[in-house]
C-alpha cells in the first residue's frame, strides 16, 4: 500500500498535533526545496530517511549485444545522456524495517 498525499497529510496531522492545513503547506514547501536543490547540482540528506541525489548517465552508442534467450547478437540502440534521481535509505529507517 502506497500513502499517497491526503493520508500523508492526516498522518502527520494527527502525530504533530497541528493542522491539515500546516502539514500540507510542509511538505508543498519541502517539495520546492528539495526540487530546487537538486537542479541545483546539490544531494539532499532528510536526517534519518532518505538521501537523494542527481546521477549523471552517460550517452551510450549503438552496438552488437548478445540476446540470452536466443543467443543471437541484436543491435542496442543508442541513449542521449540523461538525468536520474536517486534515493538512499539512511540508518534510521534501515534500522526500522529490518
Amino acid at each position: 500500500m502506497t500513502l499517497n498525499k491526503t493520508q500523508l497529510v492526516n498522518l502527520l496531522a494527527a502525530q504533530l498535533g497541528s493542522t491539515k492545513t500546516d502539514c500540507d503547506k510542509f511538505l508543498t514547501g519541502l517539495t520546492v526545496v528539495v526540487t530546487a536543490a537538486l537542479k541545483g547540482g546539490n544531494d539532499v540528506a532528510l536526517p534519518g530517511l532518505v538521501k537523494i541525489s542527481v546521477k549523471e548517465m552517460p550517452a551510450t552508442e549503438e552496438k552488437l549485444k548478445k540476446n540470452p534467450f536466443t543467443g543471437q547478437m541484436v543491435t542496442a540502440k543508442a541513449k542521449p545522456a540523461s538525468k536520474k534521481v536517486r534515493a538512499k535509505a539512511l540508518g534510521y529507517l534501515k534500522k526500522a524495517v529490518i
